[in-house]
């Protein structure tokens, strides 16, 4: 398990340069002709699948983003109860965006004739 989440850490850190530039030239392509590059959009989607699969890396090395230097000043019941709520709010934002595509999906696949 260890390894697959090293390497999908790897292959995220990797794909950061290639979805910058993808969306810089998107946009600039916006920009400049009024007409967006085709696909990049669903390419970063696809870039974005790798980030969300390399935060297990995260979790395991145990490196995610943290305020430390605030909260280990903190006694020890003070960060785990901070420990909780940010749990828990990552938890209620997962559960928000997770709901967000599932009525999105619903929607898009009715409009789809061949997809009922």
């Amino acid at each position: 398990m260890r390894v697959f989440s090293r390497s999908l850490g790897w292959i995220a850190t990797g794909l950061i340069l290639p979805m910058m530039l993808a969306t810089v030239a998107d946009v600039a392509a916006r920009f400049i002709f009024n007409k967006p590059l085709i696909g990049v959009g669903e390419l970063e989607g696809l870039m974005m699948a790798a980030y969300i699969l390399a935060m297990a890396w995260c979790a395991t090395e145990n490196r995610h983003i943290a305020v430390a230097e605030i909260v280990k000043r903190f006694p020890n019941r003070v960060q785990l109860g901070i420990d909780v709520i940010a749990f828990l709010a990552g938890l209620a934002l997962c559960a928000v965006i997770s709901w967000r595509v599932i009525v999105a999906t619903t929607i898009y696949s009715r409009t789809i004739p061949w997809y009922r």
